[in-house]
Order: structure tokens, then C-alpha cells, then sequence
């Protein structure tokens, strides 16, 4: 093992089995098992920190410098981690319920800002600021600067998504820049036509929501997230790629950790691997009888070239696509439905007007995504030196 010093490490603690795992990088950059070490002793008992004091170990995935390091502690090279967790305050738990008033002053200020602002919000530095590394990273914030950015692919490129998704869900359209994500783009359009998204509302999303719903219509009450817009979406795309129901609850339990992944990577990794073996025999035996569902699509999808001949997608990039589907896909609706169903039921009177006036439900959906877009932010990566807004990058 080519250790050298200063390199960096990943040390995962199970609570339930008492032990202590080092992984360090490897080759490629990937983090490999070192050696497992038993917990001699621990204090507090299993489950997450609540509170400052309570004698338990925070849950989650912390960026630990050595200046954290407590040469006074009576435990051998123990560190403070603070609480909440550092992937919980980046993510804006406990910290910030409300991003906006701050976006406003920010804004107000400047349209593009230097370096990480995470903590004007109160919150510690993004998962975006941790992968830039020594990279500086700059804030876009204005319509006129977001839009030069966006348009602007040959400056801003999507590559540097590979260092990062592209390590967990592999070479996906995500990281792709113009020619190469024009033609991906229309091999993947073909599966997602009009006539398509209409056959999955009526034989998959509407059976699949009625049937989350009628578990706890008649209640009265309901956990919404955790018994409606959580679940639904994975369950949606379950079935849209055509896998056996029975196999639904292992594959919703890989989906949410490969959605966690920036929270636990190690157990995002290992969920990759696993759908990509679980996925492969599905893909080729979709190529040899295809049926009508996504990755039967997906596989037969034909793109002509300009240049002559053809391009199809490789099993690699099919299941590339389809792993990218669930944080992509399902997360993303997740959050977008629960959004909504709290912008409505904390305004009954727009809650009323939708409930007489369905006609009003499209209007509803995208009022949701501009009031509470679920991502607030995207990244791009400058392959040359330029400006936005007059601000050098």
C-alpha cells in the first residue's frame, strides 16, 4: 500500500458492531479497505446525536482537518466534529430554514462572489466547495450571470461532474459537453416521447400513487415524506424499467443509498456496484426480448449520424443512465411533490382553489418548482480564464 503522508483517509464507524474501519486512497482515487479495528470502548448507546452533551456520536460524513485534531483530549488523537455534522450543515439542518433573504443580499451585493459563502447562510462549506479541493470556487447569483454561464458550454464545461457523480453513477449525461451530450440527449429522449410519459401515468404513476394514498386517506393524517413522496417515485421507476416486484424492496433500499451518497460514499459505492450487477442481466436480456419498458427503449434506441452509420447505447450507458435516474429522477420529484404539498397546505385558500379547479393543478406544479426549485444550485467548471459580470475567473 503507497501511503504517503498527508494523504487522505476515510475511517467509517459501525455503532452496531463495534468497530472501526480505515480506508485509504487508492489507485485512481478510490478508497479501499485498509484494516478494521474493534471498539474497545464507547460512550452513549445506539442512534443519532441529539444534542450537545448527550454523550453520542454524531451520524454522518464529516471533512476532518488537522487542525481539528485534540492533542489534549485523554483519547488518543480524538477530534471534534461539532454538531450538527458537517454534510447536515452543509445541506442547511439546524441552519437555514429559509436560503432566500440571504440569496437577496448577496445579490444585492454583487452578482458573482469569490469563494465559498456557506457562511453567510450560517452553514458549513458545500459538498461543491469540499470536491473543488484547492480549486478557488466562485458563486453565480444573477439571471445575466447564471445565463452566461449556462450558455455558454465551451467556457463552462460539465466535465468536472466526473470527479464527483461520475465516480458513483459512472459516464452519464450529467458530465457530458457538446457534441457528445447532443447525441446522448436524442438517444435518450426516444424513451421519454409524449406518447410514452402519457402510457406511464395511466398504467404506473396513477395506480402507484393511489396506492400510497389510500393506506392513509381514511386516517385523516399522514407522515407525507416518509409514506407518500419519498416512496412513490423510486416505486415509479421501478416499475417503468420492468423489475420484478418482489425484488422491489432490496432495490428501493440500494436507490436511497445511492441518492445518499454525498452523506455515506462508501455505502453509495457499494450500492452502485450492486445495481450495476443487478441491472446488467436486465439490460442484455431486454437486447434479446425486448418488452414495453424503459430499458427495452433504452436498448433499442438508434441514432443516425451525420457523419453515416449509427450509434446505440452500450450496456455501460444504459446503466449509467438508469443509476443517475434515482438521485436525477427520484429525488428531485421527491422533493419537488413534498414542496408543493407545503406550499398548499400552509395556504388553504390556494389549497381550496386547486381541490374546486383540477384545471389549475399544472399552474400549481410549476408555481411549486419556482417557489421551492428542489435543487438550488448547479456547478460548472471554467476550462479557460474569463469573466462574468466583470468579475475575473
Amino acid at each position: 500500500m503507497n501511503l504517503r503522508r498527508g494523504a487522505p483517509v476515510f475511517v467509517r464507524i459501525v455503532k452496531d458492531a463495534r468497530t472501526l474501519e480505515l480506508f485509504v486512497e487508492g489507485a485512481g482515487g478510490r478508497f479501499v479497505r485498509f484494516r478494521t479495528y474493534p471498539i474497545c470502548a464507547s460512550s452513549g448507546a445506539l442512534g443519532p446525536k441529539l444534542r450537545e452533551g448527550d454523550g453520542q456520536a454524531p451520524e454522518g460524513v464529516y471533512l476532518v482537518r488537522p487542525r481539528q485534531l485534540n492533542p489534549a483530549s485523554a483519547f488518543h488523537l480524538s477530534f471534534d466534529l461539532g454538531f450538527p455534522n458537517a454534510f447536515d450543515r452543509a445541506q442547511g439542518a439546524a441552519s437555514v430554514a429559509d436560503p432566500y433573504p440571504v440569496f437577496g443580499e448577496l445579490l444585492g451585493e454583487c452578482p458573482v462572489h469569490a469563494g465559498s459563502q456557506a457562511h453567510r447562510f450560517g452553514a458549513a462549506p458545500g459538498m461543491a466547495e469540499l470536491m473543488a479541493g484547492d480549486q478557488p470556487v466562485y458563486n453565480v447569483y444573477s439571471h445575466e450571470a447564471v445565463e452566461t454561464v449556462l450558455k455558454d458550454g465551451a467556457t463552462f464545461s460539465s466535465t468536472g461532474y466526473a470527479k464527483s457523480m461520475g465516480l458513483v453513477m459512472g459516464n452519464t449525461i450529467l458530465q457530458m459537453d457538446e457534441p457528445e451530450h447532443g447525441r446522448y440527449r436524442k438517444l435518450i429522449q426516444q424513451a421519454f416521447t409524449r406518447k410514452e410519459m402519457e402510457r406511464w401515468e395511466a398504467d404506473i404513476v396513477l395506480p402507484i400513487v393511489h396506492h400510497y394514498i389510500d393506506a392513509f386517506a381514511d386516517r385523516g393524517h399522514a407522515d407525507l415524506v416518509n409514506e407518500f413522496t419519498f416512496v412513490y417515485p423510486i416505486h415509479v421507476i421501478s416499475v417503468a424499467l420492468g423489475l420484478p416486484e418482489v425484488d422491489l424492496p432490496v432495490f428501493y433500499r440500494k436507490a436511497v443509498e445511492i441518492t445518499n451518497m454525498a452523506a455515506e460514499p462508501m455505502r453509495g459505492f457499494a450500492a452502485s456496484q450492486w445495481l450495476y450487477d443487478y441491472l446488467l442481466p436486465h439490460v442484455q436480456e431486454r437486447r434479446e426480448h425486448p418488452r414495453e419498458d424503459l430499458i427495452s427503449i433504452l436498448a433499442a434506441a438508434e441514432l443516425a449520424l451525420p457523419e453515416g452509420g449509427t450509434q446505440r447505447l452500450t450496456d455501460d450507458e444504459i446503466i449509467a443512465f438508469l443509476r443517475l435516474l434515482l438521485p436525477a429522477g427520484a429525488e428531485t420529484t421527491y422533493r419537488s411533490t413534498s414542496n408543493l404539498l407545503e406550499g398548499l397546505l400552509t395556504n388553504p385558500d390556494q389549497l381550496a382553489a386547486v381541490a374546486a379547479d383540477r384545471s389549475l393543478l399544472p399552474q400549481a406544479v410549476e408555481a411549486a418548482v419556482r417557489w421551492g426549485p428542489p435543487l438550488t444550485g448547479i456547478s460548472r467548471t471554467a476550462s479557460v480564464d474569463t469573466e462574468v459580470c466583470g468579475v475575473p475567473i
